[in-house]
């Protein structure tokens, strides 16, 4: 089994963009990373928006420490064998393409990263658990999503794990806690 943690972001008011992007790995690769990702944090947890624009809990520190801070937690992920992939939408594309329509760009992202690491699981013969840092009013829809995918695609239900996770949580400790 292999783990995969995930995150969603758009820009301020959702009208340029919708991304998620997921963290995924063997369990020995999370217990690697975990105390280093803590200490090099300072227990923060971390916000890479705040900390490439020194706001945040960054605000107040040099520009220069927060870009060494990004650059050795992307070293840290490196070093421990963990994946990473994203998936972000154009909002002002789908407008255009779709005038009126649904905006239906998280779910789209959603389906394309269970999509991929699917192909992912197949390869290496292992199962993926999810945990997902989502919106309440997104749980329902990529929940039925997910269980769509799971009954509905062979592949997909052999690799995929029985439940997909929710939390708003803001740590790694605390994603790793919940699952």
């Amino acid at each position: 089994m292999f783990y995969v943690y995930g995150d969603d972001s758009a820009d301020e008011k959702k009208e340029r963009v919708r991304s998620i992007g997921v963290v995924f790995g063997a369990e020995n690769m999370w217990q690697w990373i975990e105390p280093r990702w803590i200490e090099r944090n300072a227990g923060i947890p971390f916000h890479a928006r705040d900390c490439e624009s020194d706001w945040g809990d960054y605000r107040d520190r040099l520009h220069a420490e927060n870009k060494a801070l990004y650059r050795d937690l992307v070293g840290m992920i490196v070093e421990s064998g963990l994946g990473g992939m994203g998936v972000a939408i154009d909002l002002k594309a789908q407008k255009e393409a779709f005038p009126g329509g649904l905006d239906f760009a998280y779910y789209k992202a959603f389906a394309e990263i269970l999509i991929a690491i699917n192909k992912f699981s197949v390869q290496t013969g292992e199962t993926a658990k999810y945990k997902f840092d989502i919106q309440t009013h997104e749980e329902y829809n990529a929940a039925y999503l997910y269980q769509y995918f799971r009954e509905n695609e062979p592949d997909m239900s052999l690799h995929l794990d029985r439940e997909v996770a929710y939390a708003q949580l803001k740590t790694v400790r605390a994603f790793r806690s919940a699952i």
